[in-house]
């Protein structure tokens, strides 16, 4: 089981009493529950808060395991803690396979978590009403969060019920009318309200290339000639760097959506580039390119509101003020918004990783690197927008 809910001092409490209660013959596991080795095997039998739980399946499973055969799985019945603690290991088995990226998965612990706070711990899943889910979605309100941030967590915790159900741990899941997310109307009426937006004007942007430290303007201009995020940038390999060809590109896929991505490099993303690589880089073996100051890649899930600090440092030495609302992601958005521009929804597509639409264009149809010319043409119309003010 995943270790994500468990504290050393949880653990160290129920091994305190454990002591105390020494013919209980479960035993304090890493993971933060109850286990027992029988015939060379561990077993789990639920979290250490609800010891007479895991007495009694460890009662209910014991005949079988002492026999060397398979306890009989529960139809239903299982708590909102295990759901979630089996979601967790499922999530974390995703994710070393790489079939999960570090910010999906830090969510879905996040939903994990917000589940078991409002819902508890040891009341069974099966029991849920669209009640508990309609209170449920008062306190998703109540957080604080944007509307988009509350869509966002709503289709986490749905997620899970619905991975549970799926998997049987739960016959049937009823979230009822109210525990649905914000609709896109509602989020651009507060983006409105609220004066925010994901958009940077050229005259910023030039400002700031003006006053970057050589590592960041080069971590500005992927941004903003190729839609990176932060995790792109915190994860870029130098093999995906073609900065010697022909035509220079890039072939990195988004790490948020691991999908197929390239872009035409600008002559000044080359130039930034290759000067952090040649004057700025530390020596290192290392594949990644942004290093920090002891050669070591930057190990930080919430690398984008560090570059969005930088951000702000940029825009105050250039004596100007950060839109309200636009963060370093909102250099993609600023991107996607010019590539708009452009008839070719193949190319704008390779540049920013979205997803094709049809079976044809995702599988079948593959880009060839003669292609680069026509991918060049679609990035020149941003970058004409930037440093020559052309609109077309």
């Amino acid at each position: 089981m995943a270790t994500a809910h468990s504290t050393r001092s949880d653990l160290d409490q129920w091994r305190k009493w454990k002591k105390q209660h020494a013919s209980f013959p479960l035993s304090v596991r890493a993971n933060g529950q109850w286990g027992k080795k029988v015939l060379g095997r561990i077993h789990h039998f639920g979290p250490l808060d609800d010891p007479d739980a895991a007495l009694r399946r460890w009662l209910s499973a014991k005949d079988h395991l002492l026999a060397g055969e398979e306890p009989p799985e529960p139809a239903s019945g299982l708590s909102i803690r295990e759901i979630c603690l089996l979601f967790a290991d499922n999530a974390e088995a995703r994710r070393d396979r790489g079939e999960l990226d570090a910010t999906s998965y830090r969510h879905f612990i996040f939903a994990s978590k917000f589940i078991l706070e409002h819902l508890g711990k040891s009341k069974s899943a099966s029991t849920l009403s669209p009640r508990h889910f309609a209170e449920l979605r008062q306190a998703v309100a109540k957080t604080g969060r944007n509307l988009r941030s509350q869509k966002n967590l709503i289709i986490d915790v749905r997620a899970i019920f619905r991975w549970a159900k799926r998997m049987h741990y739960i016959e049937t899941v009823e979230f009822g009318p109210e525990f649905r997310p914000p609709n896109v109307d509602a989020i651009e009426r507060e983006h409105e309200k609220q004066g925010t937006r994901r958009f940077f004007d050229r005259e910023d942007l030039l400002a700031i290339l003006e006053t970057c430290r050589p590592k960041f303007k080069a971590q500005v201009l992927l941004g903003i000639n190729c839609g990176f995020q932060g995790h792109d940038v915190q994860f870029l390999t130098l093999a995906r760097l073609h900065l010697d060809s022909e035509i220079p590109y890039h072939d990195f896929r988004r790490v948020k959506k691991p999908r197929r991505r390239m872009a035409a490099l600008w002559p000044e993303t080359v130039e930034a580039l290759r000067y952090y690589l040649n004057e700025v880089r530390p020596e290192s073996s290392e594949r990644i390119v942004f290093l920090d100051r002891s050669g070591k890649p930057t190990v930080n899930p919430r690398y984008e509101g560090v570059l969005t600090q930088s951000l702000d440092l940029a825009f105050k030495r250039a004596g100007r003020d950060r839109p309200k609302g636009a963060g370093f992601g909102s250099l993609r958005h600023t991107l996607a918004t010019v590539l708009d521009l452009s008839n070719d929804t193949k190319m704008t597509n390779l540049i920013m990783g979205h997803k094709d639409k049809t079976i044809r264009q995702r599988h079948y149809v593959q880009f060839n690197l003669s292609e680069l010319t026509r991918l060049k043409k679609v990035s020149d119309i941003v970058h004409r927008w930037l440093f020559d003010g052309e609109v077309e």
